[in-house]
């Protein structure tokens, strides 16, 4: 073979290897000159850094087109300033998601830098991006546009939870102004002492040079260190201190710390209100056999509250927890048995989550055992078990659905001797604590009784005006309903019984007593009881 030819073959063996060349290669060569870029930087040689960053910013190479676009900016080009380029590449550098990109187009459509024109919708458009993005500057902006509804609706509590998100993260302007907001009362009512709280909380930050979103602390403090003093502050109910310390350890897959965070966010303490951010957070620990964060993830998944509604994963999550011997999570379990909630309706089962619960000390446990003793459901009926387990529910700090059932109880004669007088006696006590289903069964009293010291319908209506939060269920229509017949509104009976029904087909609970009752009234006659007093409908 000739030289001339095996130079060809040369040449044609290094193209096929140059053709199989994996595209990682070719990624870390662009990488490289953009590792260049940022060593010509450092050494003040913003000519070399810009050809550098020009090359990888032409070949798609997002961080290069960012920092381009920023020396474009700071004037360090060797072409002079150049707005339209710099505003190229940061659009170039924003839409393949780099944060700090995202951020400054926010500041430029906002402010009208490099003689763009304002533009506010695109302001908030690239401000929320990189906000989504953890980026404090960008949501202390966007927390702006929020606050003067400039490209976006007004949303002056939006906007203080953006400030207060920020601040609690270490974001020291993002305090100041929310200082100024309660100095001024600008979207929240003047309040000094809150004006103190944010102004102190800036000066905190600026003293410790904190910007990391770990507050005065440090990130890298050791884990149980952390958590130890996040957990204090949680318990003092010191939530801004909590927020400083808890996610140093959470952050780090501390599930205790997790599982705090996920409370946190959930109630709006130390932060604003974010049921997504909780479901978050509350996974994190659950997926780590956190039974506390499991229990919750259940009611999260049983609400919809963060997280799409989802019975049979909050039933799941239940089981977990409950079997952990999470006493909650065992009442709420007992709940879904009772009620065939994603779960086969099994009364058995049900009571045995119940009693769990119940020996554990559980108030609202030992209320359901005494229920399902009360009404026979998953255990033979027993009327002084019901009452024994009522008792001490209602001994743990005045438990007003405890207090309801014992008033129940002496209403109807059931494991003690019927008194009237008894029954309002323990109606009254669970009133006083501002229990609605008492209220609802009052009213019921009053309209359906005989004793004529009791009855009282324009007194059943004054109740019902203030039942709050249950105004669309079987109970409530169904003593509407009642008061109205006393009334002899019968046509009135008539529409809020029915209503009733139809809540309870919906719930799939019996309808025999309600289809009597709504035939009562339709051949116009009251609700009449036996031994002047009638038993309302009860209520697991």
């Amino acid at each position: 073979m000739g030289n001339q030819q095996i130079k060809k073959h040369i040449v044609i063996r290094l193209f096929i290897l140059l053709l199989l060349l994996p595209s990682q290669a070719l990624a870390e060569s662009v990488e490289d000159v953009y590792r260049k870029g940022i060593a010509a930087y450092d050494k003040k040689d913003y000519g070399a850094a810009e050809r550098y960053w020009e090359r990888a910013a032409e070949q798609g190479f997002a961080a290069a087109q960012h920092r381009l676009g920023n020396l474009i900016i700071e004037n360090r080009s060797i072409g002079g300033p150049n707005p339209s380029k710099a505003l190229y590449w940061q659009k170039k550098a924003a839409d393949q998601g780099i944060a700090q990109a995202q951020y400054q187009l926010g500041v430029v459509y906002y402010t009208g830098m490099l003689g763009v024109e304002i533009d506010n919708k695109k302001a908030f458009e690239y401000s929320k991006k990189a906000t989504d993005q953890g980026v404090l500057d960008a949501q202390n902006v966007l927390a702006s546009l929020y606050d003067h509804g400039l490209g976006v609706a007004k949303d002056h509590a939006k906007a203080r939870c953006l400030y207060i998100d920020a601040a609690q993260k270490g974001h020291d302007r993002s305090a100041d102004k929310l200082a100024m907001k309660y100095l001024l009362g600008k979207g929240v009512p003047k309040n000094p002492k809150e004006f103190q709280r944010w102004s102190d909380k800036a000066k905190d930050i600026r003293h410790g040079g904190d910007n990391t979103g770990q507050g005065a602390s440090k990130p890298d403090m050791d884990i149980e260190a952390a958590f130890s003093k996040g957990k204090s502050a949680f318990l003092a109910r010191k939530f801004d201190l909590a927020a400083r310390y808890l996610p140093i350890a959470a952050k780090q897959g501390h599930a205790g710390a997790q599982s705090y965070l996920g409370r946190m966010y959930a109630a709006g303490w130390g932060w604003c209100k974010d049921y997504g951010i909780a479901a978050s957070w509350h996974t994190k620990a659950a997926k780590q056999g956190h039974a506390e964060s499991q229990f919750f993830l259940a009611m999260l998944y049983f609400r919809g509250a963060g997280l799409p509604k989802d019975l049979a994963k909050a039933a799941s999550w239940l089981h977990k927890a409950a079997d952990q011997g999470h006493l909650h999570a065992q009442n709420a379990l007992g709940a879904m048995y009772a009620k065939g909630r994603r779960v086969p309706q099994d009364d058995k089962i049900a009571f045995e989550w119940f009693q769990k619960s119940a020996e554990g000390g559980l108030a609202f446990g030992q209320f359901r055992v005494g229920f399902m003793y009360e009404h026979g459901r998953g255990v033979a009926q027993d009327y002084a078990k019901a009452l024994h387990w009522y008792r001490k529910s209602e001994a743990q700090k005045g438990f007003s659905l405890a207090q309801g059932a014992i008033a129940g109880m002496y209403l109807t004669g059931r494991g003690v001797k019927k008194s009237l007088d008894e029954a309002i006696r323990w109606y009254n006590k669970a009133l006083e604590q501002g229990d609605i289903q008492s209220r609802l069964n009052v009213a019921w009293l009053l309209a359906t009784t005989t004793n004529k010291q009791y009855r009282s319908p324009k007194k059943a209506l004054d109740f019902m005006s203030m039942v709050v939060g249950r105004n669309n269920t079987p109970s409530y229509h169904s003593t509407l309903a009642a008061i109205h017949a006393a009334k002899k509104e019968f046509s009135d009976a008539v529409h809020e019984q029915e209503k009733a029904i139809a809540l309870r087909k919906q719930a799939g609970e019996p309808m025999d007593i309600a289809e009597k009752r709504l035939q009562l009234y339709r051949s116009g006659h009251p609700l009449t009881c036996s031994d002047g007093v009638c038993d309302p409908w009860p209520r697991l």
